[in-house]
C-alpha cells in the first residue's frame, strides 16, 4: 500500500464526519441555550453557601483571607476552541473526540483588584462550580459530569462532561472560563516585569520584585480567543494542513505529550503559513515532515519564537526578559504572552530528539512507515531508566525556590520538578543526555461534591544517558583554580570532592567512585544522584528509586562462594574479558606452532561466552588432579561436596589447510586423515605450552587453559566438498547427504561470519550483551530455551536494537530494552514477515525485495521464524528444524503477558520477585517429571535455589602447577531431555529450564490422546481401547502407565517421581 493511501486510512478514522459534526452543532447551541437561562446573582462576599452539593474545584487554602465578591451573570458567549474549532481534531488515544468550549465571563463579574493575589483563579473557579450545580440537573442533555484539571494545571480548573445518546460514545466536552478582555483585564498589566503577588499572607518571607509565571496564567487565559481566531483565518482553506495537524495531534498523543504541545504546534504551523516558511499546496504527510525538521532544528530557549496575532499592532519583544524569567519561549508580540510559559524544558527537548527519530523513519526503507501513528510510546520503554522520589517526602522546607512556589499557587509537585531536574542534571552532568518529568501535570477528574485532589504525588522522572562515559568512576569538575570550583565543592562537600591531576597535566575539581565489577559501575550515575539529593535537599537514600539494573539479580550467582576475594562476579562481564583474553592466547599458540604439517588459517569463536551473550559464562575452575583416569578428571555426582560439577565448553572454530597432503575423496579415508591431523595439532600444542590439558575426539580437540575448557572444531575445506559430492553420487538418499553438507557449511563458514557480524554489533550496542542473556534467562525460565538455537536468539535481540534505532533515541538500557524485546516478540506478525539483518548493508534492496517475494509466494515452505542475513547460504538454517508453529505462538502470548506484568511493576517502582514474575505455569502440564537435584551439577543457577546455601568454586591458579582435563558438558537433566525429545517428539513437547530447573513439563500433542485405528507403524505405547474401528481393525488409545514407565528406566536414578495431571 502506498504512503498516501496509509495515511489516508489513518485521518479517515480521526476525522470527524459531517453529520456527526452537525449533531455536535445542535447539542452546543442547547448548550448555549441553557446556559443565557441561568438565573443572576446579584453582588455578595464570596461564600460556600451558594454551592449546593458542589465544592469549588480548587485549592482553598490560597484564598483563606480572601475578600472578594461574587456576581454571577450567564457567559457573554460560549466559544468553540481548540482544534475543533480547527477542524483537525483526532481521537484522543484512539478512544473518543474531545471539544474545548470557552464561557467568556461578563465585565462586570469582576472587581478592580481581582488580577492580583489568585483571587482571578479563584472566582473563576466558582464561577464554573456555580454553572456545574445548574448543568448537573441537565439530565435531557448531559449524562455525566466531573471537575478536571485543565491540561493538568491545578490553578486552571475546566468542567469535563459526557453529552447523552449517540454523542456520548465517541464525544466528551471540556468547559473552561476566562474573563473578558477589558476593565482590569488588559495585556500591559501582566507584563513578565510585574509584580501582581502583594498578600502578606501568602508571599511570607519573600519579597517580590515580578510574578512572571503568575502573570502568564492569566494571560493566557485572555489570548484563547485571539489565538483562536488567528490560527482559524490562517488555515481555513487548507485542507492538507489540517490532515498534517490531525498527524501531529496522532503522532504527540502516542507519545502521550499531545496536551503538553498540540497547541504549540498548532501555533508553530501558523507562524510557518504565515511567513512562506510551509508550502499549503503540499501533500498532508509532506507538511508532516516539515513541521517536525523545523521543531526539530528550533532553539526556543536561546532564540525565543515571536508570532504576532494582529498585524497592526507589532510590538517589540524584550527577548532577555523572556529567556531570563522561562525556559522555553514562544511569545505573542501584542499581548506578551509566552505560550509555552508551562512547557517543561526536558519535554521540549524530548520533543525535539523524537521529530529527530520520526525523520529517519519517514527517510528510511528499514521501518514501516505505520509505526509512526500507529505504536505507542511508552515511557518506561523510551527512558534507559526511570528514577523515583517519594512524595511522602518532600517537604516545603526543601525548596530551592520559594518564589516560584508562591507563584504557580503553592503546587508542591510543580516547584520540587524543576528543583530536582535542576540537581540531577548537575550530579549526572555530561552522561545525561535528556532528563524528562513523567506527567506531573496530572489530568484529574474528580466528582463535584468531592474536593480537589492536592496530595503530594512522587515525582517520577525519565533519564536519557550518554553511552561514551556512563561507566567512568571520575567525574571531572573545573580547573581547581577556577571560581566554578567553589560551586563544584559546594554541591559534592569536601569529603566527596577531591583535587586531582591528570594525565595532561590538568589539576582539577574531581569526585571518585568506587566500583569493583561493571555492574556496580552501572550505579555510579544512581549514587551520585542520591549523594547531591541528600546533601542539598536532606532527602534520605530510601526515598530514591531508580529501575536501571532490577532485573540484574537474573544475572547475579550471589549463592557462590570464591576462593579468592579479590575475585568479584558482578553480572558476569569480568568473565567475559578472561575468555576473551584466554581466546587471543589460543589463538597466539596455534599460529606460533611449529614443525607441523598443517598451517592454522583462522581461529573465530561461534560461541556465546566469546560474544559475551552467554547467560552465565563458563568461570575459569581450578581441576586439580583428585580421581584421574588418562590425565582427565571423574568425580561421582553423589558426593555431597558443594562444589559446581558442570563444566561447559567454548566453541572455537580451527580452519587448517594441510601443506603438501592430498586428501582422499572417500570419506571414511577423509576422516581418518583428518583425525591424524588433529592427533598432530593436539600432540603440537602439549609440546610447546605449558599447563595446556588436551582431550581428542574424532572431529574436534577439547583443551584446558587458564581455567578454561576450549573445544577446537576442526574446519578442512575438503571436507565439505566431499559431503555434497557423496549426495549426488552414491545411493544414499540425497536430503541426507545434503543435510550434513549444509550442517558443516553453517557451523564452518556461515555461522562464524554471523558470529563475527554480531561481534562488531556488540561493540556498536552498548547493552547488547546484556540483553540477550536477560531475554535468554527468561526463556529458559519459561523452559522454552531448548527450542531456540542460540544465535536465533541474538540475531532476533540484534535486529530489535537495529529496527529501534530508527525508532527510540537510545539504546542504552538492557532493561528498556528487554521489555522492547517482550513488547517485540508478543507482537510481530511471524507468519506474514521476515526479519532482515543487514550487517555493513551486505545485502541490497533488490535482493531483500526478491527474497520478500519469494516468502510470501512459497510461505509454507519456510521457517515460522525467518531470519535473513548477508552471510547466509541457505536463508535461516537455524530456525528450519525449530522452533515449530506452537512453540512460537506460545512464546508470543507469554511474552505479551509477562510484558504488561513488568512494565505494571516498573510503573509503580515495586521491587520485581524474580520467581512470581517470571513463573512458568506449570498447570499446562499433562505431566510433571520431578528430578532428582543431586544429579544436577547446575542447580545454584536456578531462581528457587536456597539463599542460605553456598555453592565452593576454586578458581584457576596458575601458581598450582598439578590440573588435570575436567569433565566437560555433562548435564545429566540436558542429556536426559535430549533423549526424550529424541524419543517422543511425535508423542509430546518437552519443556525444561536449562539453568538448574528441577522439572522437565510434558505436553502432549492431542491428536496423541485421541483413540484411533491399530496400526502396525503408529502402536508404539498404545494399548487395545477395548472397542473396534471396523470389522478388521480394533482402536487403540496412549498407553499412558507404560510412558511413564518408559520416562522412568530413561532416566533411572535421574527421575525423583512423574507426576500426572488428573
Amino acid at each position: 500500500m502506498a504512503k498516501i493511501e496509509k495515511v489516508e486510512n489513518i485521518l479517515l478514522r480521526h476525522r470527524i464526519g459531517e453529520k456527526n459534526a452537525t449533531k455536535i452543532t445542535t447539542w452546543i447551541d442547547s448548550l448555549r441555550l441553557r446556559l443565557s437561562q441561568l438565573e443572576n446573582v446579584p453582588a455578595q462576599k464570596l461564600n460556600s453557601n451558594l454551592l449546593i452539593n458542589v465544592k469549588c474545584p480548587i485549592d482553598e487554602q490560597l484564598f483563606e483571607k480572601c475578600e472578594a465578591s461574587f456576581l454571577f451573570q450567564s457567559p457573554v458567549a460560549v466559544h468553540v476552541v481548540g482544534s475543533y474549532a480547527l477542524q483537525c481534531n483526532s481521537r484522543n488515544n484512539d478512544d473518543h473526540f474531545e471539544i474545548d468550549l470557552l464561557l467568556e465571563i461578563p465585565k462586570s463579574c469582576w472587581q478592580k483588584k481581582d488580577h492580583m493575589d489568585f483571587v482571578y483563579h479563584y472566582k473563576r473557579a466558582f464561577y464554573l462550580a456555580y454553572i456545574a450545580q445548574h448543568l448537573n440537573h441537565c439530565n435531557d442533555l448531559i449524562l455525566g459530569l466531573q471537575f478536571r484539571r485543565f491540561n493538568g494545571d491545578h490553578l486552571n480548573t475546566c468542567i469535563h462532561l459526557i453529552p447523552t445518546g449517540k454523542l456520548g460514545l465517541h464525544y466528551r466536552f471540556n468547559i473552561f472560563a476566562t474573563a473578558s478582555y477589558g476593565k482590569t483585564f488588559v495585556y500591559k498589566t501582566f507584563h513578565p516585569t510585574k509584580c501582581l503577588i502583594q498578600n502578606k499572607a501568602l508571599i511570607t518571607n519573600e519579597e517580590f520584585e515580578s510574578t512572571p509565571y503568575y502573570n502568564q496564567t492569566i494571560l493566557n487565559d485572555l489570548t484563547i480567543v485571539q489565538a483562536s481566531e488567528y490560527m482559524k483565518n490562517l488555515i481555513s482553506n487548507h485542507s492538507n494542513v489540517k490532515d498534517s495537524l490531525i498527524l501531529m495531534r496522532i503522532w504527540l498523543d502516542k507519545r502521550n505529550l499531545r496536551r503538553h504541545f498540540a497547541h504549540i504546534v498548532t501555533l508553530l504551523t501558523c507562524y510557518l503559513l504565515e511567513n512562506n516558511l510551509l508550502n499549503p499546496n503540499s501533500s498532508s504527510i509532506q507538511i508532516f515532515e516539515t513541521i517536525l525538521s523545523k521543531l526539530k532544528d528550533s532553539d526556543w530557549q536561546t532564540n525565543p519564537l515571536v508570532i504576532n496575532f494582529v498585524d497592526d499592532n507589532i510590538q517589540e519583544v524584550d527577548k532577555e526578559c523572556y529567556m531570563k524569567n522561562f525556559s522555553v519561549n514562544l511569545i505573542e508580540s501584542s499581548s506578551n504572552s509566552n505560550m509555552c510559559y508551562n512547557l517543561n524544558q526536558g519535554i521540549y527537548e524530548r520533543i525535539k530528539l523524537d521529530c529527530h527519530q520520526t525523520i529517519k523513519i519517514l527517510n528510511s526503507k528499514q521501518v514501516d512507515f505505520d509505526e509512526i501513528f500507529q505504536n505507542s510510546i511508552n515511557f518506561t520503554s523510551y527512558f534507559d531508566f526511570s528514577i523515583s522520589i517519594l512524595g511522602d517526602c518532600l517537604k516545603q522546607d526543601q525548596l530551592k525556590n520559594q518564589k516560584f512556589y508562591i507563584q504557580c499557587g503553592k503546587n508542591l509537585t510543580q516547584t520540587m520538578v524543576l528543583d530536582i531536574q535542576n540537581l540531577i542534571q548537575q550530579a549526572v552532568g555530561e552522561r545525561l543526555t535528556l532528563i524528562q518529568p513523567e506527567n506531573y501535570l496530572h489530568q484529574e477528574s474528580w466528582d463535584l461534591n468531592a474536593q480537589p485532589i492536592t496530595s503530594t504525588r512522587s515525582i517520577v522522572f525519565g533519564i536519557l544517558i550518554r553511552r561514551e562515559n556512563f561507566l567512568d568512576q571520575i567525574i571531572k569538575g573545573p580547573m581547581a583554580n577556577q571560581p566554578e570550583a567553589n560551586n563544584f565543592r559546594e554541591l559534592w562537600g569536601t569529603k566527596r570532592s577531591e583535587i586531582r591531576r591528570f594525565q595532561n597535566g590538568d589539576i582539577r575539581e574531581c569526585v571518585v567512585w568506587e566500583a569493583q565489577t561493571f555492574s556496580d559501575r552501572r550505579l555510579i550515575v544512581l549514587n551520585a544522584i542520591k549523594h547531591v539529593m541528600n546533601r542539598r535537599m536532606n532527602l534520605k537514600l530510601n526515598a530514591i528509586s531508580w529501575t536501571y539494573n532490577y532485573l540484574d539479580e537474573m544475572l547475579e550467582m550471589r549463592n557462590l562462594k570464591f576462593n579468592d576475594p579479590q575475585f568479584h562476579y558482578g553480572t558476569g562481564e569480568e568473565c567475559f574479558s578472561l575468555i576473551n583474553q584466554t581466546i587471543n592466547m589460543i589463538k597466539k599458540h596455534l599460529h606460533n606452532l611449529k614443525n607441523v604439517s598443517f598451517k592454522v588459517n583462522d581461529v573465530v569463536n561461534i560461541d556465546p561466552a566469546a560474544r559475551h551473550t552467554d547467560v552465565y559464562p563458563p568461570l575459569p575452575i581450578n581441576s586439580r588432579p583428585k580421581n584421574v583416569q588418562n590425565q582427565c578428571n571423574i568425580f561421582d555426582c553423589n558426593a555431597m561436596e558443594d562444589k559446581i560439577k558442570y563444566i561447559r565448553p567454548i566453541n572455537l572454530v580451527v580452519r587448517l589447510d594441510a601443506i603438501g597432503q592430498k586428501f582422499s575423496n572417500n570419506l571414511e579415508e577423509f576422516q581418518n586423515q583428518k583425525y591424524l591431523l588433529i592427533h598432530e595439532l593436539a600432540k603440537s600444542l602439549r609440546e610447546c605450552c605449558q599447563n595446556v590439558f588436551v582431550k581428542l575426539n574424532s572431529s574436534h580437540l577439547d583443551i584446558y587453559i587458564q581455567g578454561f575448557v576450549f573445544r577446537l572444531i576442526i574446519a578442512l575445506q575438503k571436507e565439505l566438498s566431499i559431503h555434497r559430492q557423496i549426495s549426488s553420487n552414491t545411493k544414499r538418499p540425497k536430503f541426507s547427504g545434503n543435510i550434513e553438507a549444509d550442517q558443516i557449511e553453517f557451523k564452518t563458514q556461515v555461522l562464524p561470519a554471523i558470529c563475527g557480524s554480531l561481534n562488531a554489533f556488540q561493540n556498536e550496542n552498548f547493552c547488547y550483551d546484556l540483553t540477550c542473556r536477560l531475554f535468554k534467562r527468561w526463556l529458559s525460565r519459561q523452559m522454552i530455551k531448548h527450542f531456540f538455537e542460540e544465535i536465533t536468539i541474538d540475531l532476533l535481540v540484534a535486529y530489535l536494537f537495529q529496527h529501534d534505532s530508527h525508532v527510540y533515541p537510545s539504546n542504552n538500557s538492557h532493561l528498556t530494552m528487554f521489555i522492547r524485546v517482550l513488547d517485540f516478540i508478543g507482537h510481530f506478525d511471524f507468519v506474514k514477515n521476515l526479519i532482515f539483518l543487514n550487517f555493513n548493508n551486505s545485502l541490497t534492496i533488490e535482493r531483500m525485495d526478491s527474497i520478500r517475494q519469494s516468502f510470501q509466494e512459497q510461505r509454507a515452505n519456510w521457517p515460522i521464524i525467518t531470519i535473513v542475513t548477508g552471510h547466509d547460504r541457505k536463508l535461516s538454517q537455524h530456525t528450519r528444524l525449530s522452533p515449530d508453529t506452537q512453540i512460537v505462538f506460545h512464546l508470543q502470548r507469554l511474552a505479551r503477558i509477562q510484558h504488561d506484568q513488568l512494565r505494571e511493576s516498573l510503573q509503580l517502582f515495586k521491587p520485581i520477585k524474580l520467581k512470581s514474575l517470571f513463573k512458568m505455569n506449570m498447570s499446562m502440564f499433562d505431566m510433571i517429571i520431578k528430578l532428582n537435584t543431586k544429579f544436577l551439577p547446575n542447580k545454584h543457577e536456578s531462581f528457587d535455589f536456597p539463599d542460605n546455601i553456598q555453592i565452593k568454586h576454586a578458581l584457576y591458579s596458575a601458581d598450582n602447577e598439578q590440573h588435570s582435563m575436567p569433565i566437560v558438558d555433562y548435564n545429566p537433566a540436558y542429556i536426559y531431555l535430549t533423549m526424550l525429545k529424541k524419543a517422543y517428539h511425535n508423542f509430546a513437547l518437552f519443556f525444561y529450564d536449562q539453568y538448574g530447573g528441577r522439572e522437565i513439563g510434558v505436553l502432549l500433542r492431542p491428536e496423541i490422546l485421541e483413540t484411533r485405528p491399530f496400526k502396525y507403524s503408529s502402536v508404539e505405547a498404545t494399548k487395545l481401547a477395548g472397542t473396534s474401528h471396523s470389522l478388521s481393525t480394533d482402536n487403540v488409545v496412549i498407553n499412558m502407565a507404560s510412558l511413564v514407565e518408559d520416562f522412568q528406566i530413561i532416566g533411572n536414578g535421574l527421575v525423583d517421581k512423574i507426576i500426572i495431571k488428573d
